[in-house]
């Protein structure tokens, strides 16, 4: 959930009941319920040792995915980017863990998506200059956490970029050039540049080219 407020910009996780947040893992469910399926063929199946060994595998995978669930129930998190500030709630049942940061601590953001370093029930993780990593908010996929992502960046990019305007420095901007432009469109662009030159009127000499020329005369 995202609302702009007076402090900044928040993004929290829903407060959901334990039951909404069952629901919403819907996806783990499936996966509780086909690893469930999978520990009950093997153990009723033939006493071999590889059905054994896959069984307990299953049951650990119910187990985990069960967990994360529940993880991500009683450790809802809260973020709010504004006045040059990071502030972060992290709530892990009754305890509440809170972060205050100024914004030009932060050196990079990643999601747990597609990340070889990050593995967590958190689906965002933030790196500060002194090396401590935070973990925070859950995210349902992939596609909403990398636009998650985009959007933490570059709330913080504004954030750190208002601090270097205040202290009189200018902000490191970072410019992508477009691609080269294609042949045909170098041709049509240079075919246009001609026919404004062809037909451009002729203008008036002023007083200052007129003086010019005639000390070029002289």
């Amino acid at each position: 959930m995202i609302e702009e407020t007076a402090g900044g910009v928040v993004i929290r996780d829903p407060d959901n009941s334990l039951w909404q947040s069952i629901i919403t893992g819907w996806r783990l469910l499936g996966t509780v319920a086909l690893n469930a399926g999978l520990a009950v063929f093997c153990f009723l199946g033939p006493p071999r040792l590889i059905f054994q060994v896959i069984g307990w595998f299953a049951v650990l995978l119910v187990v985990l995915c069960v967990y994360c669930i529940w993880q991500r129930w009683r450790t809802p998190c809260m973020v709010r980017i504004g006045n040059g500030r990071v502030f972060l709630q992290r709530r892990n049942g009754a305890q509440v863990e809170e972060y205050d940061w100024d914004a030009r601590e932060v050196t990079d953001i990643e999601t747990s998506f597609g990340s070889s370093t990050f593995h967590s029930s958190y689906s965002i993780r933030i790196h500060l200059r002194d090396g401590e990593k935070v973990p925070f908010l859950h995210c349902v996929n992939s596609q909403e956490g990398h636009w998650l992502l985009n959007l933490i960046k570059m709330l913080i990019a504004d954030e750190q970029g208002a601090l270097m305007v205040q202290e009189g420095l200018a902000p490191a901007l970072q410019v992508s050039l477009p691609p080269p432009p294609l042949p045909a469109m170098g041709a049509r662009v240079a075919q246009l540049e001609e026919q404004v030159v062809r037909t451009a009127p002729p203008g008036r000499p002023d007083s200052r080219s007129g003086s010019i020329s005639n000390q070029n005369k002289v």
